[in-house]
Protein backbone atom coordinates (compact mmCIF):
# COMPACT_ATOMS: atom_id res chain seq x y z
CA UNK A 1 0.00 0.00 0.00
CA UNK A 2 1.14 3.52 -0.73
CA UNK A 3 -0.46 6.95 -0.61
CA UNK A 4 0.25 10.54 -1.55
CA UNK A 5 -1.59 13.82 -2.09
CA UNK A 6 -2.65 15.07 -5.53
CA UNK A 7 -2.82 18.77 -6.39
CA UNK A 8 -6.61 18.50 -6.73
CA UNK A 9 -6.71 17.28 -3.09
CA UNK A 10 -7.48 13.73 -4.14
CA UNK A 11 -5.57 11.19 -2.09
CA UNK A 12 -4.84 7.87 -3.80
CA UNK A 13 -4.37 4.55 -2.06
CA UNK A 14 -3.59 1.41 -4.07
CA UNK A 15 -3.86 -2.19 -2.92
CA UNK A 16 -3.25 -5.41 -4.85
CA UNK A 17 -3.63 -9.17 -4.48
CA UNK A 18 -3.01 -12.15 -6.75
CA UNK A 19 -3.22 -15.94 -6.62
CA UNK A 20 -2.58 -18.73 -9.12
CA UNK A 21 -5.97 -20.26 -8.28
CA UNK A 22 -6.80 -23.84 -7.42
CA UNK A 23 -6.51 -25.36 -10.90
CA UNK A 24 -3.61 -23.67 -12.68
CA UNK A 25 -0.05 -24.75 -11.90
CA UNK A 26 1.40 -21.31 -12.59
CA UNK A 27 0.26 -17.72 -12.23
CA UNK A 28 0.34 -16.11 -15.68
CA UNK A 29 -1.19 -12.87 -14.41
CA UNK A 30 1.01 -9.84 -13.82
CA UNK A 31 0.34 -6.38 -12.45
CA UNK A 32 2.01 -3.03 -11.84
CA UNK A 33 0.99 0.22 -10.21
CA UNK A 34 2.50 3.50 -9.13
CA UNK A 35 1.55 6.74 -7.41
CA UNK A 36 3.62 9.72 -8.53
CA UNK A 37 5.66 10.97 -5.59
CA UNK A 38 4.26 14.48 -6.06
CA UNK A 39 0.70 13.18 -6.25
CA UNK A 40 0.14 14.39 -9.80
CA UNK A 41 -1.08 11.05 -11.14
CA UNK A 42 -1.38 7.34 -10.47
CA UNK A 43 -1.62 4.31 -12.75
CA UNK A 44 -2.53 0.65 -12.50
CA UNK A 45 -2.05 -2.26 -14.93
CA UNK A 46 -3.31 -5.86 -14.90
CA UNK A 47 -2.31 -8.35 -17.62
CA UNK A 48 -3.64 -11.89 -17.99
CA UNK A 49 -1.28 -14.14 -19.94
CA UNK A 50 -2.33 -16.31 -22.89
CA UNK A 51 -0.29 -19.07 -24.50
CA UNK A 52 0.61 -21.39 -21.66
CA UNK A 53 3.19 -21.04 -18.90
CA UNK A 54 6.15 -20.20 -21.14
CA UNK A 55 4.23 -17.77 -23.36
CA UNK A 56 1.53 -16.23 -21.19
CA UNK A 57 3.75 -15.49 -18.23
CA UNK A 58 6.36 -13.81 -20.43
CA UNK A 59 3.72 -11.77 -22.28
CA UNK A 60 1.98 -10.51 -19.15
CA UNK A 61 5.24 -9.60 -17.41
CA UNK A 62 6.51 -7.84 -20.54
CA UNK A 63 3.23 -5.97 -20.91
CA UNK A 64 3.26 -4.63 -17.36
CA UNK A 65 6.95 -3.72 -17.48
CA UNK A 66 6.77 -2.00 -20.85
CA UNK A 67 3.62 -0.03 -20.07
CA UNK A 68 4.89 1.07 -16.65
CA UNK A 69 8.14 2.27 -18.25
CA UNK A 70 6.17 4.13 -20.95
CA UNK A 71 3.87 5.82 -18.44
CA UNK A 72 6.86 6.88 -16.33
CA UNK A 73 8.69 8.19 -19.41
CA UNK A 74 5.65 10.25 -20.43
CA UNK A 75 4.82 11.62 -16.98
CA UNK A 76 4.93 15.20 -18.25
CA UNK A 77 2.42 14.38 -21.01
CA UNK A 78 0.14 12.69 -18.48
CA UNK A 79 0.23 15.77 -16.24
CA UNK A 80 -0.40 17.96 -19.30
CA UNK A 81 -3.67 16.14 -20.00
CA UNK A 82 -2.51 13.68 -22.67
CA UNK A 83 -3.29 10.47 -20.76
CA UNK A 84 -5.55 9.08 -23.49
CA UNK A 85 -2.86 9.50 -26.15
CA UNK A 86 -0.21 8.00 -23.86
CA UNK A 87 -2.41 4.96 -23.23
CA UNK A 88 -3.25 4.44 -26.89
CA UNK A 89 0.30 4.94 -28.19
CA UNK A 90 1.95 2.83 -25.48
CA UNK A 91 -0.42 -0.10 -25.94
CA UNK A 92 -0.15 0.03 -29.73
CA UNK A 93 3.67 0.07 -29.60
CA UNK A 94 3.70 -2.82 -27.13
CA UNK A 95 1.35 -4.85 -29.30
CA UNK A 96 3.45 -4.24 -32.41
CA UNK A 97 6.62 -5.38 -30.65
CA UNK A 98 5.06 -8.49 -29.13
CA UNK A 99 3.39 -9.41 -32.43
CA UNK A 100 6.78 -9.09 -34.13
CA UNK A 101 8.43 -11.34 -31.53
CA UNK A 102 5.74 -13.96 -32.11
CA UNK A 103 6.28 -13.80 -35.87
CA UNK A 104 10.02 -14.33 -35.54
CA UNK A 105 9.80 -17.08 -32.90
CA UNK A 106 6.67 -18.65 -34.37
CA UNK A 107 5.15 -18.43 -30.89
CA UNK A 108 1.68 -17.47 -29.68
CA UNK A 109 2.26 -15.59 -26.45
CA UNK A 110 -0.17 -12.82 -25.67
CA UNK A 111 -2.36 -11.39 -22.94
CA UNK A 112 -5.54 -9.61 -22.04
CA UNK A 113 -5.02 -6.17 -20.52
CA UNK A 114 -6.70 -3.50 -18.43
CA UNK A 115 -4.94 -0.27 -17.46
CA UNK A 116 -5.94 3.01 -15.88
CA UNK A 117 -4.36 6.44 -15.48
CA UNK A 118 -5.72 8.80 -12.83
CA UNK A 119 -4.68 12.42 -13.41
CA UNK A 120 -6.01 15.96 -13.46
CA UNK A 121 -9.36 15.09 -11.93
CA UNK A 122 -10.06 12.49 -14.63
CA UNK A 123 -9.78 8.73 -15.12
CA UNK A 124 -8.61 7.20 -18.39
CA UNK A 125 -9.00 3.45 -18.78
CA UNK A 126 -8.06 1.06 -21.57
CA UNK A 127 -8.78 -2.62 -21.99
CA UNK A 128 -8.05 -5.36 -24.49
CA UNK A 129 -9.65 -8.78 -24.03
CA UNK A 130 -11.69 -9.67 -20.96
CA UNK A 131 -9.83 -8.06 -18.06
CA UNK A 132 -12.14 -5.49 -16.50
CA UNK A 133 -12.34 -2.01 -15.00
CA UNK A 134 -15.02 -1.13 -12.42
CA UNK A 135 -15.89 2.05 -10.55
CA UNK A 136 -17.52 1.96 -7.12
CA UNK A 137 -19.18 5.40 -6.95
CA UNK A 138 -19.51 7.50 -3.80
CA UNK A 139 -23.28 6.90 -4.14
CA UNK A 140 -22.70 3.16 -3.61
CA UNK A 141 -23.14 1.90 -7.18
CA UNK A 142 -20.79 -0.49 -8.98
CA UNK A 143 -20.29 0.68 -12.56
CA UNK A 144 -18.58 -1.47 -15.17
CA UNK A 145 -16.37 0.85 -17.20
CA UNK A 146 -15.05 -1.70 -19.71
CA UNK A 147 -16.51 -3.96 -22.38
CA UNK A 148 -15.16 -7.48 -22.89
CA UNK A 149 -13.65 -8.24 -26.28
CA UNK A 150 -15.19 -11.69 -26.54
CA UNK A 151 -17.28 -13.61 -29.03
CA UNK A 152 -20.13 -13.41 -26.53
CA UNK A 153 -20.16 -9.60 -26.55
CA UNK A 154 -19.91 -9.54 -30.34
CA UNK A 155 -22.85 -11.95 -30.70
CA UNK A 156 -24.92 -10.00 -28.18
CA UNK A 157 -24.77 -7.00 -30.50
CA UNK A 158 -26.85 -9.12 -32.86
CA UNK A 159 -29.04 -10.94 -30.34
CA UNK A 160 -29.45 -10.44 -26.59
CA UNK A 161 -30.67 -14.04 -26.37
CA UNK A 162 -27.10 -15.41 -26.47
CA UNK A 163 -26.08 -16.77 -23.06
CA UNK A 164 -22.62 -16.97 -21.47
CA UNK A 165 -23.48 -20.62 -20.78
CA UNK A 166 -22.64 -21.31 -24.43
CA UNK A 167 -18.94 -20.72 -23.70
CA UNK A 168 -18.61 -17.74 -26.02
CA UNK A 169 -17.35 -15.58 -23.14
CA UNK A 170 -14.02 -17.44 -23.14
CA UNK A 171 -13.27 -16.76 -26.84
CA UNK A 172 -11.38 -13.46 -27.10
CA UNK A 173 -11.70 -11.25 -30.18
CA UNK A 174 -8.82 -8.94 -29.26
CA UNK A 175 -5.58 -9.71 -27.41
CA UNK A 176 -2.18 -8.10 -26.97
CA UNK A 177 0.46 -9.67 -29.22
CA UNK A 178 -1.67 -12.04 -31.27
CA UNK A 179 -3.12 -9.72 -33.90
CA UNK A 180 -1.60 -6.77 -35.79
CA UNK A 181 -4.71 -4.56 -35.71
CA UNK A 182 -5.63 -4.16 -32.08
CA UNK A 183 -9.06 -3.27 -30.73
CA UNK A 184 -8.42 -0.93 -27.79
CA UNK A 185 -11.34 0.39 -25.77
CA UNK A 186 -10.55 3.78 -24.20
CA UNK A 187 -12.87 5.32 -21.63
CA UNK A 188 -12.68 8.74 -19.97
CA UNK A 189 -14.70 9.90 -16.98
CA UNK A 190 -14.55 12.28 -14.03
CA UNK A 191 -12.52 11.30 -10.97
CA UNK A 192 -14.81 11.68 -7.97
CA UNK A 193 -13.37 11.88 -4.49
CA UNK A 194 -14.57 8.89 -2.48
CA UNK A 195 -14.72 6.53 -5.46
CA UNK A 196 -13.06 3.13 -5.57
CA UNK A 197 -11.72 1.60 -8.77
CA UNK A 198 -11.16 -2.09 -9.42
CA UNK A 199 -8.98 -3.58 -12.15
CA UNK A 200 -9.08 -7.36 -12.39
CA UNK A 201 -8.26 -10.39 -14.50
CA UNK A 202 -11.11 -12.67 -15.57
CA UNK A 203 -10.23 -15.12 -12.81
CA UNK A 204 -12.30 -12.87 -10.55
CA UNK A 205 -15.32 -12.20 -12.76
CA UNK A 206 -15.65 -15.81 -13.93
CA UNK A 207 -16.02 -16.81 -10.29
CA UNK A 208 -17.98 -13.90 -8.77
CA UNK A 209 -21.03 -12.03 -9.99
CA UNK A 210 -21.09 -8.26 -10.19
CA UNK A 211 -23.47 -8.28 -7.23
CA UNK A 212 -21.00 -10.29 -5.13
CA UNK A 213 -18.17 -7.91 -6.04
CA UNK A 214 -20.36 -4.92 -5.13
CA UNK A 215 -21.15 -6.41 -1.72
CA UNK A 216 -17.46 -6.86 -0.91
CA UNK A 217 -16.61 -3.29 -1.97
CA UNK A 218 -19.53 -1.98 0.05
CA UNK A 219 -18.49 -3.80 3.22
CA UNK A 220 -14.68 -3.70 3.05
CA UNK A 221 -11.90 -1.31 2.10
CA UNK A 222 -8.25 -1.33 1.23
CA UNK A 223 -6.03 -4.37 1.79
CA UNK A 224 -8.93 -6.26 3.36
CA UNK A 225 -11.18 -5.72 0.32
CA UNK A 226 -8.51 -6.72 -2.22
CA UNK A 227 -7.72 -9.96 -0.41
CA UNK A 228 -11.38 -10.73 0.23
CA UNK A 229 -12.10 -10.52 -3.50
CA UNK A 230 -9.36 -13.07 -4.20
CA UNK A 231 -10.41 -15.26 -1.26
CA UNK A 232 -14.01 -15.38 -2.46
CA UNK A 233 -12.90 -16.26 -6.01
CA UNK A 234 -10.97 -19.19 -4.56
CA UNK A 235 -13.94 -20.30 -2.47
CA UNK A 236 -16.06 -20.22 -5.62
CA UNK A 237 -13.73 -22.70 -7.30
CA UNK A 238 -10.55 -20.79 -8.15
CA UNK A 239 -10.67 -21.99 -11.74
CA UNK A 240 -8.10 -19.50 -13.03
CA UNK A 241 -5.38 -17.12 -11.93
CA UNK A 242 -6.97 -14.15 -10.19
CA UNK A 243 -5.50 -10.66 -9.78
CA UNK A 244 -7.03 -7.44 -8.47
CA UNK A 245 -5.84 -3.88 -8.00
CA UNK A 246 -8.03 -1.62 -5.87
CA UNK A 247 -7.66 2.17 -6.02
CA UNK A 248 -9.30 4.23 -3.30
CA UNK A 249 -9.67 8.00 -3.32
CA UNK A 250 -10.28 10.50 -0.57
Amino acid sequence: MNSTQAPEMVKFQLFSATHQGLVRKHNEDAFAWRIDRDGRYAYAIVADGIGGHEGGEVASEMTCRRLADAFDAHADRIVAGESAAVLRESIAALNSDLFGINAVRKSDMGCALVAGIFAGGEVFSANVGDSRFYEWSPEGELLRRSTDHTLLERMRKVSRQVSDRHGYDSILTSTIGLMPDLQIQLTRFVLKRGSKFLLNSDGLTHMLSQEAIATILREKCGHEAAHELVRRALLAGGGDNVTVILIQTE
